[in-house]
């Protein structure tokens, strides 16, 4: 798409020459993925440089901000589908299935939410070759302090740890 009739200094020109408005597509890397966006650009008509407009920055940095609010609904929603693919797989046990998707999903650090951490550290513990591996020292006690209430009865496990995921994954069938 081109306009033609505005004129304004082109500085390779060092004269006001008429200038054409075009759409030119820049690439840019956001987390590791490519995305690309259209902007508009100013083309001197008679030497073919981009030019410097008045307005014309304004219009792309609003251009952007929409694209980027778009951009940010179609993460926030691929992300969205992403936990409940990794709920779906701790309801049905699939703790190694869990480890690979949660790999590919988030890093791995302390700031995974409570029952991924809880989760991938049972993993961790009852894997022989993980794929991952979760360590933190309070969550080392209370697993340990968990693996020592097991075998006294249900209900003791309950009261202590009935709100996390080792007691989901042991006792709810």
């Amino acid at each position: 798409m081109t306009e033609k009739g505005r004129r304004d200094f082109c500085i390779e020109c060092r004269k006001e020459t008429e200038y054409l408005l075009q759409k030119k597509h820049i690439v840019k890397d956001i987390r590791d993925k490519k995305y690309t966006f259209a902007i508009t650009v100013a083309v001197c008509a008679e030497c073919g440089e981009e030019m410097s407009i008045p307005g014309l920055i304004d219009k792309n940095v609003h251009l952007l901000l929409l694209d980027a609010k778009a951009l940010s609904k179609q993460m926030k929603s691929a992300k969205f589908r992403r936990d409940d693919q990794l709920c779906s797989l701790l309801l049905d046990r699939k703790l190694d299935d869990f480890a690979v998707m949660l790999l590919k999903t988030y890093k791995v650090n302390a700031s995974l939410p409570k029952h991924y951490k809880e989760a991938l550290y049972l993993y961790t513990h009852t894997r022989s070759h993980p794929v991952v591996t979760m360590s933190d020292n309070v969550m080392d006690a209370d697993f340990e302090d968990f693996e020592k209430l097991v075998p006294t009865t249900e209900s003791a496990v309950r009261d202590a740890y009935g709100n996390t995921y080792w007691y989901y994954y042991k006792y709810k069938h």
